[in-house]
């Protein structure tokens, strides 16, 4: 394939109509004072429609010449763990699709990364938590920054399908956040139709489902305060760097704020004050 159908710099580019990008979403840990992950992570991972062909093809095959046939699920659970430095096929996999990512200079990785809550959060009904705005936000920055000359190109939002009645209360929650900032302007490239996708079969949610855990893996050991002390963490450092090679910062001019960081850390105190404002007043933000 040529380099420029990898990166977008094709002398003619191709026209994107009506969806412009899809973003892939999942997590590793729930924002929940039980939960036993000390840094729950909620990724996206953004890829152009023109891209999103060659990438799965890339992760098939690299499957299929590592693994045979069909080749496993990647899930955060099963390959980021110790453990896989001791099974070079398992490692090959993950190296190889971090790398793969890191061939499409369009694609985008956004993240954030909480604190176990200290305390039960409190919920509203039909209202998401403040990190899946915030997920949403950058989605919507880069959409508008990649499609600025296209006023109706959107993204689409794709998530991993649990069971019936959770993909609804989380797409009723999701359309709740869309509309009821609407007005505002804050989401508006973003298509009102949240699709569940079965992840066993969908690399897009795969590869969100692996940047989450490590994200995850990386703040819980505390790397982005200290250096690598095992083999393990060495591997996570480096499988970081290549998540932060494909993130962006949105600076002031572009947001109207204060910079939108790509990858967001979001404390305890943050998610809890705006859980309680919107239990007790129901306002999405």
């Amino acid at each position: 394939m040529p380099e420029a159908d990898r990166t977008g710099n094709l002398g003619q580019k191709r026209k994107v109509m009506g969806c412009g990008m899809f973003a892939f979403v999942d997590e590793s840990g729930y924002p929940r004072s039980t939960d036993s992950t000390l840094r729950p992570t909620l990724a996206t991972v953004c890829i152009r429609p023109q891209d999103l062909r060659d990438i799965t093809r890339e992760i098939y095959q690299m499957k299929e010449r590592l693994w045979g046939p069909g080749g496993p699920e990647l899930h955060g659970t099963r390959f980021i763990r110790p453990r896989t430095l001791n099974d070079r096929t398992k490692k090959n996999t993950i190296d190889r699709a971090f790398s793969i990512m890191n061939g499409y200079t369009q694609l985008r990785v956004f993240a954030v990364v909480m604190e176990r809550p200290s305390l039960p959060v409190p919920e509203a009904s039909g209202r998401v938590g403040y990190h899946y705005f915030h997920v949403m936000r950058r989605i919507h920055l880069y959409a508008d920054q990649l499609y600025h000359r296209e006023s109706q190109a959107t993204a689409l939002i794709l998530f991993d399908e649990r069971d019936a009645k959770q993909d609804q209360q989380l797409s009723e929650a999701i359309l709740n956040l869309l509309y009821g900032t609407h007005q505002r302007g804050l989401l508006n490239r973003i298509l009102e139709m949240p699709v569940f996708v079965d992840s066993t079969i969908n690399p897009g949610i795969q590869l969100a489902d692996l940047v989450a855990s490590v994200l995850r893996r990386y703040y819980e050991a505390g790397l982005d305060h200290r250096d690598p002390a095992s083999s393990f963490e060495e591997w996570i450092s480096t499988l970081h760097s290549n998540i932060r090679q494909r993130t962006q910062d949105f600076p002031r001019s572009e947001t109207g704020g204060g910079t939108t960081y790509g990858i967001y850390t979001m404390s305890d105190r943050t998610l809890q004050e705006h859980a309680a404002r919107v239990a007790s007043q129901g306002d999405p933000l």
